[in-house]
């Protein structure tokens, strides 16, 4: 990835992804509005492994109090591979090229 390239992108004001998905976001409302004053922090991934750090019941949890904090950390746990062009997770089986 080009240093020039941006990190995390703006999907909405109270919301922000990175290129593999992973988040940044206020709760939302049924009327797609944030209804909370803390940022939670999303992995790159989809899990259903209630130890994984990934998992929604943690995720819910670690609230932070500004989007910068949320990233940060999202940063730190999920790191990016900066020669990767496809977003990877070490905590999701990747595709065999052999397969």
């Amino acid at each position: 990835m080009d240093s020039q390239t941006p990190t995390w992108r703006e999907f909405r004001p109270s919301s922000w992804t990175r290129r593999d998905m992973a988040g940044a976001a206020q709760p939302h409302d049924e009327n797609d509005q944030p209804e909370a004053d803390y940022w939670l922090a999303w992995p790159p991934y989809i899990t259903g492994d209630k130890s994984d750090i990934g998992h929604p019941l943690k995720v819910m949890r670690r609230r932070f109090r500004s989007r910068e904090a949320a990233m940060a950390y999202t940063d730190r746990t999920w790191p990016i591979d900066p020669n990767s062009t496809w977003p990877t997770s070490p905590y999701r089986p990747q595709a065999r090229e052999d397969a």
